[in-house]
């Protein structure tokens, strides 16, 4: 978790996203929501920018009421209404997978701090990112495994980023269950039919590694039905490694695999977070800490409070 999260990070970092992507209307409505919470008078200020904001071809009446709910209750003490921000969105952008997904969340048993934190302004610009430097070394990696997947959030920016980066399957590992089950049922629930994205509730370090793959035991949330599945990645991504010891990346470096992967790494100098046990600080402490034969990628990101470092190369 990022150091500065608060209520209304997800808009922050949602607004960095469609800039990228050069979605600028969609930008604009987290905009104006923004400007919204920060304004004196959100009643008034609220009213007027929904107004000026709604797409000419939508239907004006299906959202009235809803317009008229935020200027009664903007200038409440709870004034920060992102389960209704959420749903506004999703109603506007019906066509955006992004947001109903995040409403979806915020009316199920997520809390909604961990949204906030997993599409804060943070998370967002350090995967666009990676993705764009990954691009630059290929645009298509067949079987990708992500370590420390959370929700599986990251699958956005493969699919959804100007120039799209191409698998075949992508396997996300968290050892929380429910973060497991939150990918499967609401971020990659549409690729769900074929296995192409699953998550996988395991510990890496305890994952068995052969030299034709991991196997990875792959369950059904749904209705219970486990098999294993070995998988060979020939990406393995880990842009959580301040949480964990380097044992992961010792075990690829040191097994003689059939196709070595190529391994993304990002960590961060937020040595005070109490999870954060392995951080770093700079791009040569991470280059002692995780030893490449090659280095495809090396840097730091700048981020308010905080600096994310990365390291993209073959151990």
């Amino acid at each position: 978790m990022e150091s500065n999260v608060n209520s209304v990070s997800w808009l922050h970092g949602l607004e960095d996203y469609f800039r990228f992507k050069q979605q600028h209307q969609v930008a604009d409505h987290c905009a104006r929501f923004l400007k919204v919470l920060y304004s004196e008078n959100k009643g008034h200020s609220l009213k007027n920018v929904f107004m000026e904001a709604l797409p000419n071809n939508f239907n004006r009446d299906d959202v009235q009421h809803l317009i008229n709910f935020y200027a009664h209750t903007a200038n409440s003490n709870d004034n920060l209404k992102l389960k209704e921000i959420s749903s506004t969105l999703s109603k506007i952008f019906a066509d955006y997978k992004l947001f109903k997904t995040i409403n979806k969340c915020y009316n199920g048993t997520i809390e909604n701090l961990e949204i906030c934190d997993a599409f804060s302004r943070g998370q967002v610009q350090s995967k666009i990112w990676m993705t764009k430097e990954l691009r630059k070394i290929n645009i298509f990696f067949d079987n990708i495994l992500v370590i420390g997947s959370w929700y599986g959030q990251i699958v956005f920016y493969f699919d959804d980023i100007l120039d799209d980066i191409g698998y075949k399957k992508i396997r996300l590992l968290d050892i929380d269950k429910t973060a497991c089950q939150v990918s499967d049922t609401f971020f990659n629930y549409d690729k769900l039919a074929e296995y192409s994205v699953k998550s996988v509730v395991s510990d890496i370090n305890e994952t068995v590694l052969h030299k034709n793959g991991y196997e990875l035991p792959i369950e059904n949330f749904k209705t219970g039905a486990t098999f294993t599945e070995k998988f060979l990645p020939n990406l393995v991504i880990n842009s959580s490694s301040e949480h964990m010891t380097e044992d992961w990346f010792n075990r690829i470096r040191h097994k003689s695999m059939d196709s070595p992967p190529i391994v993304a790494i990002q960590s961060n100098n937020l040595f005070d977070i109490p999870e954060h046990v392995n951080c770093v600080h700079s791009i040569d402490h991470m280059k002692k800490k995780f030893p490449m034969k090659e280095i495809l990628f090396e840097g730091e990101l700048q981020l308010s409070g905080y600096k994310r470092v990365m390291l993209i190369g073959k151990p």
